[in-house]
């Protein structure tokens, strides 16, 4: 697959590619087929949460979270990114360390 990524530039010694908005679900698809969970925000219960993904279309792609003090809510805003959100209580560790 790197062969098929965007060929990238060095910054301080390190090489970089950047993988095109529509082959994200490709990455996943060979992530899974060789035996990797892939793990990523998703949408659940009106939350941004981390989950396993099975697909690109998982991912929380176009939302926004507004966090204040006893607030939480999700917002849709076809600008949003990917991963324009703030990173909420969950952590990795329960996946990293089952």
């Amino acid at each position: 697959m790197p062969d098929e990524m965007t060929e990238g530039s060095t910054h301080q010694g390190a090489v970089w590619s950047f993988l095109p908005h529509d082959r994200v679900n490709d990455l996943i698809e060979r992530l899974r087929d060789e035996g990797f969970r892939t793990i990523g925000p998703r949408i659940v219960d009106q939350a941004i949460v981390l989950g396993d993904l099975d697909h690109s279309d998982s991912l929380p792609r176009g939302w926004l979270d507004e966090q204040e003090a006893g607030h939480y809510r999700l917002r849709r805003d076809e600008a949003a990114g990917w991963f324009d959100f703030v990173v909420g209580p969950q952590s990795l560790k329960p996946f990293l360390l089952p």
